[in-house]
């Protein structure tokens, strides 16, 4: 608990004092750095005082990460000690408040989990439901196993499922998931130690050369000209800096998130004015409105909520539209540049040349939208794939709380497109072991088809053994992403070397310009 008796949200950070000294050296550390560095002056400081609060955000961002890992972790520990507790008699509520004394044993009264037992102990004696309390901690938290134990408990309780069994798996999932974000954690390490290193050198190589060759550096400072240069180099060196923790950033959202949507924007209508008009021109020429038979399979993919002859004639016609709109503006500026610059040269037959220049360059536009659209469609697979293990191991610990497959799709269905649509064939009525062979066969993805299969097949025979199969697919899957988490570890040492040429591109503008004017 916090000092005034209020449990903490971990959305937010708040620094110790001793903690907000060391920050307040490190804010004055980097602006009186770069103010040495780039400018040599401290008139400097007021106008690179905005770095200070750069600084404080990534601190912030950081120890607030750093806290709900080891709440994770944490949570995960005395999980596994109220699953003991319930094995040897006790009840759910007393397990809880037992664990209290393996916590403090493990991490001290101080360790964010003791302090949300105590609570759930006075919660408790106020006779508070300890589903509610679970569900406030995933709330303050935002740690996605807390809050799926919350709703997985909460349906075992009501139920009547095995909660000993759903402790149990539940158990091993965090424990899975621990497991690989410490894989992860230790792999962005190195990364993150590198771009530090990188970070450091243009300071230190720079600070050698100015030791080494006093007045070397002279022309950049007190001149304007040298101020718009260093100027330049700061923020090429400021983008780079942000560029890379933004690769990282990026990175590990990647590697630690099982779920990621991809959001395809919608094809404009265009129902008003000018362009709202020659979209109605344009839909009554059905014979330039055809697509060929990828094009419709990749829209009817893309967006499955909207009719098939409907979605093919919005995306014609917006195709149609960006190509008169790329010809008519092309043309019209390079009319006026001919007529203003040209004309008078009398070299009218590049007049025609340009104009076919522009229709040419808004033809391969036109053609661009159809790979730009396979490319979404692409993303989206990825993004699929991506969330079916989320999907596997939720349908797994739903239905050991005692749902039906159907339950399960009722609420998934907020979560994830492709059970959104599942669920909507069972409101239109269709029969179940249809739904579950439409489920995979409608994204084309063997993940999902296999899935598919599976539940069609034991829906046919029964659910028993389903939940086994599940356990299977899920330990399979599990092995996957360890083997994509590396991959994406791979992946990450290409994607930083875009902010590493930049630090080095700003190493040699100032090491070179100063050798150019000596010269």
């Amino acid at each position: 608990m916090t000092e005034n008796g209020r449990l903490p949200d971990y959305s937010t950070y708040s620094f110790t004092i001793g903690q907000r000294l060391v920050l307040i050296g490190k804010m004055c550390l980097t602006v009186g750095l770069c103010c040495l560095f780039f400018y040599r002056s401290l008139w400097a400081a007021p106008v690179l005082s905005p770095l200070a609060y750069l600084v404080q955000y990534r601190e912030k961002k950081k120890k607030s990460k750093e806290l709900r890992r080891q709440l994770n972790k944490e949570f995960m520990e005395c999980i596994m000690s109220v699953s003991v507790s319930l094995q040897a008699g006790y009840s759910i509520e007393n397990a809880f408040l037992e664990s209290r004394k393996d916590m403090e044993t493990f991490y001290g009264k101080d360790s964010c989990i003791y302090r949300e037992l105590e609570g759930f102990r006075r919660g408790l004696v106020m006779h508070i439901p300890l589903e509610q309390l679970l569900f406030d901690l995933g709330e303050r938290s935002g740690v996605e196993d807390i809050v799926q134990f919350a709703k997985i408990f909460s349906i075992a309780k009501k139920r009547g499922g095995d909660l000993n069994r759903v402790i149990a798996n539940t158990v091993d999932r965090i424990r899975e998931r621990v497991e690989t974000g410490e894989e992860i954690h230790v792999l962005l390490a190195g990364k993150q130690m590198e771009q530090q290193i990188m970070r450091s050198m243009p300071f230190v190589i720079l600070g050698y050369i100015g030791l080494t060759y006093p007045g070397y550096f002279d022309p950049f400072y007190g001149n304007l000209s040298g101020i718009a240069i260093m100027t330049v180099a700061f923020l090429i060196y400021l983008g780079a800096y942000v560029l890379g923790d933004y690769i990282l950033s990026h990175i590990e959202s990647e590697m630690t998130s099982m779920s990621h949507h991809t959001k395809v924007s919608n094809i404009p209508v265009y129902k008003n004015g000018l362009l709202g008009r020659l979209r109605v021109w344009l839909e009554k020429r059905d014979r330039w409105l055809r697509s060929s038979l990828s094009i419709r399979q990749n829209l009817e993919f893309l967006y499955p909520q909207i009719d098939r002859g409907v979605l093919i004639k919005q995306y014609m016609v917006h195709k149609w539209i960006c190509l008169i709109c790329f010809f008519g503006i092309g043309s019209l500026l390079f009319t006026v540049y001919f007529f203003k610059n040209m004309a008078a040269t009398g070299r009218l037959v590049w007049y025609p040349l340009g104009l076919i220049g522009c229709l040419g360059f808004a033809v391969i536009l036109f053609l661009m939208m159809d790979k730009d659209l396979g490319s979404q469609v692409m993303r989206k697979k990825q993004a699929l794939r991506m969330e079916y293990p989320e999907i596997v191991h939720k349908l797994n610990l739903y239905m050991g709380a005692g749902l039906s497959v159907r339950a399960c799709f009722t609420l998934l269905k907020e979560d994830y497109e492709s059970v959104l649509y599942a669920y909507r064939d069972f409101q239109a009525g269709m029969l179940e072991t249809a739904v579950y062979e439409r489920f995979g066969r409608r994204l084309g993805i063997k993940e999902y088809i296999r899935l598919g299969m599976l539940l069609s097949q034991n829906c046919r025979r029964g659910n028993a053994g389903l939940l086994d199969r599940l356990e299977e697919e899920a330990l399979h899957i599990t092995k996957e992403r360890q083997q994509e988490v590396k991959m994406l570890g791979e992946k990450a040492q290409t994607k930083l070397l875009l902010p590493m040429v930049l630090m080095l591109f700003v190493v040699m503008l100032l090491i070179m310009v100063p050798a150019f004017m000596e010269l």
